[in-house]
């Protein structure tokens, strides 16, 4: 372990956590982040306050001895903290961060390795020629999608676009590597650098979207510590969670009834070949109610999640380190958190393929989730892209960051709200773009085109600057090299480690009236910038590799924003 991190670990102090608090969890608390291997001191320091968010809430943790993080880093307490994240209106992204912190903490406390990301499940082959037809569509996809629905009937859905966009992914390698410096990933440029604002046809719900609240004497997301009535909240919100009964409870089994006639027949009558009829009545109970409570849709799948949970049971009842391995194995042990990851590193050791592990690991949380009794948060709605802002906002950004009070805040923000409307990149791609990133490229006009290449990260690629938005781009580029930064300087910041790297551009950000805050998402720069590219006729294959996409969520949510060809 590198000494950045243990000197980060051992400075760090929570300030969602009282003073007492953080004595009784510290040792615990670093314990666990040390043992979930940070890569690096941002990494330790972000596993670290996420865990620390997670104590701070109605968890279980009843503050009168260190947390037992094994048992309250559950799928339960987990899901509970997610909840109430969304609650507090936090935005997906965020929630998504704290799910898969909090998960790789739980398997650290299990003596589990960390799990190394599965390889993409390719999407379904698209049927043959329809991948041809849409690669050679000149576009707009708007006008594709009007044809689509003509023809069929329906909207054109994420479900019929994402295998044309996998098999266009795959030959054009969008996304694979960075285009060279100078040259153009996108085969129409000079169209793309064209493309105009449009007006979206669904505004989003909400007032001006330059300021917003009140600004706060102290800096927006800096906290001096708790108040006294905080931490009294905080204190009894903890005792209400300690009141309850500690840990998950078995339900009741599922009613056979519910389920379609033929279904329930077949949990019933499942019986794998490869296990003796003997070892199978011992664990056939189990099995059938754990598959009831996962409720198949149908005779095939019923037969389907029978081989993985039975497959699953017999590794359960002689899995190493079970308190009585010559026991039947009882319902009431499942419930113990951690199995299925055990389970995967068993998978894993046994060469199981990485897609087929997810699949198992999808089926017997569910599968096991109905063994518990204990109240879940009801689940998370789907979550569709943010929509775009209008031309009025869009040339209000552009005003603001210009009359920014100062050189750094008027450079940062410019690169903030040009790159994002003018070449849709967000915060995933400004932290790897520095001033070496830039170059001119030849658009076949009197004038070059601005060209940036995002060289790091999931989305690498080269992308042209919409003219509309590239004069601001060049007053922060001459900003950039009079500071001087030098040109392998990040344009934002200076640790490319950290993820959120536009939220202190906002924060810094002022408006004429001292008392109003920025307000400005950068995910909906990006999506600006991806409508006025569907509404422009560019080949779709061309507009997945200037927009780094590999699905067609973005693109089939925002196309109800997008006015009619």
């Amino acid at each position: 372990m590198s000494p950045e991190v243990v000197t980060r670990l051992d400075r760090y102090r929570p300030s969602c956590l009282s003073g007492r608090d953080w004595e009784l969890a510290g040792p615990a608390v670093r314990a666990v982040v040390l043992a979930s291997r940070p890569s690096a001191a941002e990494d330790a320091k972000g596993l670290v306050s996420r865990l620390c968010l997670f104590l701070a809430g109605p968890c279980g943790w009843d503050r009168t001895a260190a947390p037992d993080l094994a048992g309250l880093l559950g799928e339960t307490g987990i899901a509970a903290h997610l909840d109430r994240l969304r609650t507090s209106g936090k935005a997906g992204k965020t929630r998504e961060n704290h799910r898969v912190d909090l998960r790789r903490l739980a398997r650290a406390v299990a003596g589990l390795p960390s799990r190394q990301p599965s390889a993409p499940r390719s999407a379904p082959a698209a049927p043959a020629g329809r991948a041809e037809l849409l690669a050679a569509w000149p576009g707009p996809l708007t006008a594709l999608a009007v044809a689509w629905e003509q023809r069929s009937g329906r909207p054109l859905r994420r479900k019929e676009l994402d295998p044309v966009v996998a098999s266009l992914v795959v030959r054009e390698g969008a996304c694979a590597s960075p285009a060279a410096p100078g040259t153009m990933a996108c085969s129409l440029p000079s169209v793309l650098a064209a493309a105009a604002d449009v007006v979206p046809t669904r505004g989003e719900v909400a007032t001006n979207s330059v300021v917003s609240s009140v600004r706060s004497a102290s800096r927006p997301g800096r906290s001096g510590g708790l108040s006294r009535a905080a931490a009294l909240r905080q204190a009894k919100a903890a005792m209400a969670a300690a009141g309850q009964p500690f840990g998950p409870r078995l339900a009741d089994a599922p009613d056979l009834s519910t389920l379609d006639r033929g279904v329930a027949e077949a949990i019933v009558s499942y019986r794998p070949k490869r296990i003796p009829a003997g070892r199978w009545a011992a664990m056939a109970a189990v099995c059938q109610r754990l598959v009831a409570g996962y409720g198949p849709p149908s005779v095939q799948v019923a037969g389907h999640v029978g081989s993985m949970v039975a497959d699953f049971v017999e590794w359960a009842a002689a899995r190493p380190g079970r308190p009585a391995p010559a026991a039947l194995l009882a319902l009431e042990e499942l419930l113990e958190g951690g199995l299925v990851d055990a389970y995967d590193a068993h998978l894993v050791a046994a060469g199981v393929p990485d897609g087929s592990r997810a699949t198992r690991r999808s089926v017997l949380r569910r599968a096991l989730r109905s063994l518990d009794a204990t109240e879940r948060p009801a689940p998370i709605a789907y979550q569709p892209v943010a929509g775009p802002y209008s031309p009025a906002e869009c040339a209000a950004f552009v005003r603001l960051a210009r009359h920014q009070p100062s050189p750094a805040r008027r450079r940062e923000l410019s690169f903030v709200v040009g790159l994002g409307l003018g070449a849709g990149l967000d915060g995933r791609d400004l932290r790897h773009v520095a001033r070496d990133s830039f170059s001119d490229v030849d658009l076949g006009e009197t004038t070059p085109g601005l060209a940036v290449t995002v060289a790091g990260g999931d989305r690498p690629r080269t992308v042209v600057v919409r003219r509309a938005y590239e004069p601001l781009v060049r007053e922060a580029l001459g900003s950039h090299d009079a500071a001087p930064r030098g040109r392998t300087a990040s344009i934002l910041g200076r640790s490319r480690s950290r993820r959120n790297i536009t939220t202190p551009v906002m924060e810094h950000a002022v408006t004429a009236r001292a008392t109003e805050t920025v307000a400005i998402e950068v995910n909906r720069l990006r999506a600006t910038w991806l409508v006025a590219a569907m509404c422009a006729p560019i080949p779709l294959g061309a507009l997945l590799a200037a927009a780094g996409l590999r699905s067609a969520r973005s693109l089939t949510d925002l196309l109800a924003h997008c006015p009619a060809p």
